[in-house]
């Protein structure tokens, strides 16, 4: 076991000997299994958190384990075991997929004749090996050639059983950057081997796409993958680039999303809570996202900072019935002049962080879910109703005064046609 936090430590040690001299492209099946790994990760309570598959490429004379960055998100140590049961051990630098790389959209058509939009995010990491194996994958030449009914297999940890499975199929949608296929896999084949079925080189990079987003309800999803339905495909390896980083900054940027998810969680929450000329008061019993109710929802933030007095306030209007306002007018709008501008404020603060600071793979994943356009959307729309609070609150006027605001549907903020 390993600490990802050692990796970048690791960077600047030589090698006495180039790896290329010592590993060659595996010719059948029992030596491809040589070259691919179970890949387990765990937190700093040593507890475990994921698994996955992973595999070595060997590029330029390097060899690098590859698997998917989901596989190690949050983490904070990673173990990668063969198929004799010895950890790997020696690794140097670290590397993600670079903005673009995986990134694109397929379309297949379902039984019914429809096309289904699937999303493929830049969802690939890898790790050099510094004490290179005997047999490593060599990249698959001409993936130009890697079309419709190209005959392929799969190589990952199916299940998550323990157990590494070989699932034949072929190609049955193909794009410049990724391909979609007939092999069986599910969620213990992430970060798995896509090979060529005739001479075993590395085609691609398994993984999940998503498809049907809806992202407010995918927000509120624990498991954001499978809430939106996930697909699986591959990501062609010949096509990628990456971006090197050290591990502990990808380790940070899962920390940096999380915040990210929270934040934009409570702006939801606070702009549909927003009083405009509709109403105020909410029934709390009502669906906001999903199987999430208004009141599970203000539960779940009930101490923030921001919301704890957003919540309060409309819990004192759910309870008063047969009128609009249960509460001193001035109660209304010092709560909702205060909330909207600090939440605003927060959302661009951590905005700019996510799209300057963290590695692209968690700007992807936030893009492919709709959740920064959601934001975006929110943010933008509430401008009208900051300033229109902001304005009542330094009058001291009763309501309505004025010229009221509305705000469009959270159903309109996010990928087109979703």
């Amino acid at each position: 076991m390993i600490s990802l936090s050692a990796f970048p430590l690791a960077a600047g040690c030589m090698l006495l000997v180039s790896a290329g001299a010592f590993a060659r492209n595996p010719a059948n099946i029992d030596e491809a299994l040589k070259c691919v790994f179970f890949a387990a990760t765990f937190g700093a309570d040593e507890k475990p958190i994921a698994h996955g598959s992973a595999f070595v490429v060997e590029e330029d004379g390097v060899q690098w384990i590859h698997t998917n960055a989901h596989v190690i998100e949050g983490a904070a140590k990673i173990q990668f075991t063969d198929m004799e049961g010895k950890v790997l051990a020696g690794f140097g630098r670290f590397g993600c997929y670079a903005e673009g790389s995986g990134t694109m959209t397929i379309a297949k058509t379902s039984k019914k004749g429809k096309d289904r939009l699937i999303q493929f995010g830049g969802d690939g990491v890898r790790l050099e090996l510094k004490r290179p194996r005997e047999f490593a994958f060599k990249l698959h030449k001409d993936p130009a050639s890697v079309g419709k009914g190209y005959k392929v297999i799969t190589l990952g940890d199916n299940d998550g059983d323990k157990k590494m499975e070989t699932l034949p199929g072929d190609v049955v949608s193909a794009t410049e950057r990724a391909v979609l296929t007939s092999c069986k896999t599910t969620h213990g084949s992430s970060g798995g081997v896509l090979l060529d079925a005739k001479d075993f080189t590395a085609i691609g990079l398994n993984t999940w796409g998503i498809e049907g987003v809806k992202p407010l309800e995918t927000l509120w999803q624990e498991d954001r993958k499978q809430a939106a339905g996930g697909l699986a495909g591959a990501t062609l390896l010949q096509r990628a680039t990456w971006a090197q980083v050290p591990a502990a900054d990808f380790l940070k940027g899962s920390e940096q999303m999380q915040k990210f998810l929270d934040t934009v969680r409570v702006l939801t929450i606070i702009y549909n809570t927003t009083p405009t000329k509709s109403g105020f008061a909410v029934k709390l019993s009502d669906r906001f996202a999903g199987p999430v109710t208004y009141k599970l929802a203000l539960d779940r933030y009930r101490r923030h900072s921001i919301l704890g007095p957003v919540a309060q306030l409309n819990e004192k209007l759910a309870r008063v019935e047969g009128t609009s306002i249960g509460v001193n007018n001035m109660e209304v709008v010092k709560t909702y002049s205060r909330a909207i501008q600090e939440i605003r404020q927060d959302y661009l603060k951590e905005s700019q962080e996510i799209l300057r600071k963290t590695p692209p793979y968690y700007r992807i994943e936030l893009e492919k879910l709709g959740v920064i356009a959601l934001g975006e959307g929110c943010h933008k729309n509430l401008q009208n109703a900051e300033d229109w609070f902001n304005n009542k609150a330094s009058l001291g006027g009763t309501m309505p005064v004025g010229t009221w605001f509305t705000l469009p549907p959270l159903s309109q903020f996010g990928p087109a046609g979703q």
